[in-house]
């Protein structure tokens, strides 16, 4: 049995990372997040993996191909794309090879699925497509599925199991019908893939899924256990990276070779000399004495000095941290170094140095604490401020914009050249600062504002 594996995602929202690396290749717990839905895939007996790319795909183009020396190897290989296709269009790109039942699995999600019994329900429902789903507690951020107790049924918003009967993407709370959301999964029959035109890009969930529904043909999901997250933001790495150790001796993943000391996870060849809460260290990084990580997740090949303090941050590979850091709610991307040198602006007639690093490209976060100046002074460098807290600096400089936007307008409307003049000043100074914070976010098409 075939089994696709998509990759294609750049994952913006998860940048400085992802711009060394695809997404699927971003670590939890020290294994590439597309091996977790490899290792599903295998237990179910699939022989054959195809994963298709477009972003950076020689990277997993080199790591795919490991997967056929490894103890139990699997035929696997990576089809590029040349331009993005789309979900189900990636996939269409290989119809020549899915002439049976094939299952297609998403590359940058972290989840127990048990394949076996999804292929068992798939079979016996008779359906052209059986889509994976997960119960979430707030579905207003997913794209909900909603089930009958039959084909062509009425809707049970209580249903865990059951044929698919309508969809909705990112409902209000009044609008949701129910709480399972579609988990990225999918065991679909060659006669479903012919109906993505050939050569466009199309979409499974917008777009093929709604229309197999139009044409009235069978689609079931069964709702999984155990876990799943999909990893498109800093925080799921963290919240992933917590339920993976809280749960390593009944979830079905192999566990990295190192230390689990509460809910924390040091690899066997790094070097821990400080304390750790919810974090996890991974393979040859060194961390001085005094030092406190708390929910953090630190790449190979890190060295972070001694007496830092660091929370809710996510450390890239090859990262350097100097002694008497502070790093709140932080992204460094790989081979980051903060040291003294990027410490060098005093605001004048003050003992303070004020830092700003946050828009430089490898790193997401904004550097907005002091470094005490007089000399009996430990150097204590902080990075702080939160996503959401980015998000709200956005909504508010947006909104200023569009006041100075209209009083530029209620000037020009009564010839009053010198308020034209200040309000287009500020309304151009405002635009760089939503597009800093947009590119900061991580939102599409937005360029790096310091290239």
């Amino acid at each position: 049995m075939f089994g696709v594996i998509m990759a294609g995602g750049q994952g913006s929202r998860l940048r400085p990372l992802t711009l060394t690396r695809p997404k699927p290749m971003v670590e939890v717990l020290g294994r590439p997040v597309i091996d977790f839905v490899k290792d599903a895939m295998q237990d179910a007996s699939i022989d054959t993996i195809v994963v298709t790319t477009g972003y950076r795909g020689e990277q997993l183009e080199q790591h795919v191909e490991s997967w056929n020396t490894l103890a139990n190897p699997i035929d696997a290989w990576v089809n590029q794309e040349s331009t993005p296709m789309g979900t189900a269009g990636s996939v269409r790109l290989l119809s020549e090879h899915l002439t049976e039942t094939f299952v297609v699995g998403s590359g940058d999600s972290v989840a127990s699925f048990d394949i076996g019994a999804l292929l068992a329900a798939h079979r016996a429902s008779g359906a052209k497509v059986t889509m994976a789903l997960w119960e979430v507690e707030d579905p207003t951020e997913f794209g909900i599925v909603g089930l009958s107790a039959s084909h062509l049924g009425t809707l049970n918003g209580q249903l865990r199991e059951g044929y698919i009967c309508r969809f909705k993407e990112k409902p209000t709370a009044a609008e949701a019908f129910s709480n399972v959301i579609n988990a990225g999964l999918y065991i679909i029959e060659p006669e479903v893939l012919a109906l993505v035109p050939e050569g466009e890009k199309f979409d499974f969930s917008k777009q093929l899924f709604p229309l197999v529904l139009e044409k009235g043909w069978p689609m079931y999901a069964k709702t999984i256990d155990g876990v799943w997250f999909d990893v498109g933001h800093p925080s799921e790495l963290i919240r992933a990276q917590h339920t993976l150790i809280a749960q390593r001796q009944t979830l079905p993943f192999p566990l990295p070779k190192g230390d689990f000391e509460g809910n924390s996870f040091v690899a066997e060849s790094a070097d821990m000399k400080g304390t750790l809460e919810g974090s996890v260290v991974s393979s040859h990084s060194v961390i001085g004495s005094e030092t406190h990580l708390e929910d953090v997740l630190v790449m190979s090949n890190c060295t972070i000095g001694d007496n830092c303090l660091i929370k809710n941050t996510v450390i890239g590979q090859g990262v350097s941290i100097g002694s008497g850091s502070i790093l709140k709610n932080v992204i460094l991307g790989d081979g980051t170094v903060l040291d003294d040198e990027q410490f060098a602006r005093k605001l004048p007639n003050s003992g303070v140095e004020i830092v700003k690093t946050a828009f430089d490209s490898n790193t997401l976060g904004i550097a907005s604490k002091t470094r005490a100046m007089s000399s009996d002074a430990t150097p204590r460098r902080t990075y702080d401020r939160s996503w959401e807290e980015i998000e709200e600096m956005l909504n508010r400089a947006e909104l200023k914009r569009k006041e100075w936007k209209s009083w530029f307008e209620e000037c020009r409307r009564n010839e009053d050249r010198d308020g034209m003049k200040e309000a287009a000043r500020n309304h151009k100074a405002l635009d760089g600062v939503v597009k800093t914070l947009k590119w900061t976010l991580g939102e599409e098409g937005v360029g790096n504002p310091l290239d």
